[in-house]
């Protein structure tokens, strides 16, 4: 009698153990669906939010990329006069693209993963291209200073004149690897 009512005690001990844990298992796995859900959102929300600010910031971007190269149609006599309204103009852009490093790296990690979302695999395309085209105009941009001061330079020697130098600025670490790792 006292063997039978041990077995059905254990029996149930064992059965409410086993459900016990089932339960937690089910809890557990609710918990991490949910959770993430949360980090899927906030990743979504991160591109729809930051591709918009990085949109307009590469529009005034392009806008100042065009108005400082079409500042380098000066003759070399204006030019020690002017190389100062286009260094300011190559340091605003530079300023422009490492200030917005934070929204650029939000939205290079978060386009990391796929999603089942067209638009928001468009946006990341989109980032992408347009990021790597931010960054060749501004290293052509760069170059194309350069090569003008090694131009004046030469005049300058031949004319008896103050020689310049050239632009170093470059942008940080963070953006050259988002940049080397998109192309």
């Amino acid at each position: 009698m006292f063997k039978n009512s041990f077995l059905k005690i254990g029996f149930a001990l064992i059965f409410i153990g086993i459900f016990v844990m089932s339960l937690e298992h089910v809890l557990a796995y609710i918990n991490d669906y949910s959770i993430d859900v949360e980090k899927s959102n906030n990743i979504k929300n991160n591109i729809n939010y930051y591709y918009d600010i990085f949109n307009i910031n590469a529009n005034e971007l392009k806008d100042d990329m065009v108005i400082i190269s079409d500042s380098f149609n000066v003759y070399f006599d204006d030019f020690d006069i002017e190389k100062n309204n286009i260094l300011s103009s190559i340091e605003k852009i530079h300023d422009r693209l490492n200030n917005n490093s934070f929204k650029i790296i939000v939205l290079y990690n978060s386009c990391q993963y796929d999603f089942d979302n067209n638009l928001l695999n468009e946006k990341c395309r989109v980032f992408s291209s347009n990021y790597l085209k931010m960054i060749d105009s501004y290293r052509i941009i760069v170059d194309k200073y350069n090569d003008f001061v090694k131009q004046y330079n030469s005049y300058a020697y031949e004319n008896g004149k103050t020689k310049l130098s050239f632009y170093i600025g470059d942008i940080n670490l963070l953006l050259k690897l988002i940049y080397n790792d998109l192309k």
